[in-house]
């Protein structure tokens, strides 16, 4: 079973075994235009390939990163990243992306894929070797075969999401700061309303990792962060966010405690905000469902 995080010295390890040829690593991060001329710049580990959520996302949807289709996701992994499906995939940022990708992969039926625990920075902090300056930006074309086997257990539609929060038997956590989540703070998207949908449960993202290390905290830390937010990560979950990011943290989290099967609804408050209907969501600083 592929885990779901590795440490650095584990990636570093076999990275120094010629053995293990198959492992491919992506950096996640965000880098500002012109994308390929920034990342060339920046320190990376070496051998890492740039991974960009905003170009592998279905644009047409108006909305920030929708999940592309098998057909897309395959054309950038296979023919542009080089990337196979007998490669064990290996995602790293500093805290963000890297967790989505890692849902991707997995979304289209590609398990042997880990996040490097603690990102770049935990890789830097231990000394290891970190490369910069112009790279190969044209891989190798493989075949990656992506499959919707995994969709229905782990991706949400819309609709599938209104189900969930009208349902007795399904945990909804929102991954936004409490403020956001609160209506406190308003969105960072321009003219999208503050708020939350009716019935989930406030968990951000940022609380699941170590505020020094930026490691993911220990099972049973994590196990208390769930409990203390109302959320019993054994039972079915689904996760927001503002745009499908962060709510893939949790997702991430919930699968470390063995909740394998922690859905994502896509669209998340973007979406949400706009198309949900007014019984389900609060927006501003609005009352909890029978409250």
């Amino acid at each position: 079973v592929t885990p779901a995080l590795v440490s650095s010295s584990w990636l570093a390890s076999r990275l120094s075994n010629a053995a293990n040829n198959k492992i491919r690593i992506l950096d996640a991060g965000g880098y500002p235009a012109p994308v390929e001329t920034s990342f060339a710049a920046a320190p990376r580990i070496p051998g890492a390939r740039h991974f960009s959520v905003p170009e592998c996302s279905a644009r047409e949807t108006g909305f920030s990163n929708t999940l592309p289709s098998s057909a897309q996701f395959a054309e950038y992994v296979g023919k542009r990243l080089g990337i196979g499906n007998d490669s064990h995939v290996i995602v790293y940022d500093n805290c963000m992306f890297a967790p989505r990708v890692w849902w991707m992969f997995r979304m289209f039926g590609h398990e042997a894929v880990s996040v490097l625990d603690g990102g770049l920075a935990a890789w830097v902090a231990e000394g290891r070797r970190v490369t910069s300056g112009p790279l190969k930006t044209v891989y190798q074309s493989v075949e990656f075969q992506a499959s919707e086997d995994k969709k229905s257990a782990l991706y949400r539609s819309f609709e599938e999401f209104c189900k969930a929060l009208q349902s007795a038997s399904v945990q909804v956590a929102d991954a936004r700061s409490p403020a956001r989540f609160r209506g406190e703070e308003p969105e960072p998207r321009a003219g999208l309303p503050a708020g939350h949908p009716l019935g989930a449960a406030n968990l951000f993202f940022r609380s699941l990792y170590d505020s020094e290390s930026g490691r993911m905290l220990t099972e049973d830390q994590l196990r208390k962060k769930f409990l203390a937010s109302g959320l019993d990560p054994s039972r079915p979950l689904v996760t927001t966010c503002g745009s499908g990011i962060t709510a893939c943290h949790v997702a991430l989290a919930a699968h470390v405690l063995g909740n394998s099967d922690a859905a994502v609804y896509d669209g998340s408050w973007e979406e949400f905000a706009t198309r949900g209907p007014s019984d389900l969501k609060a927006v501003g600083s609005g009352p909890e469902r029978g409250a």
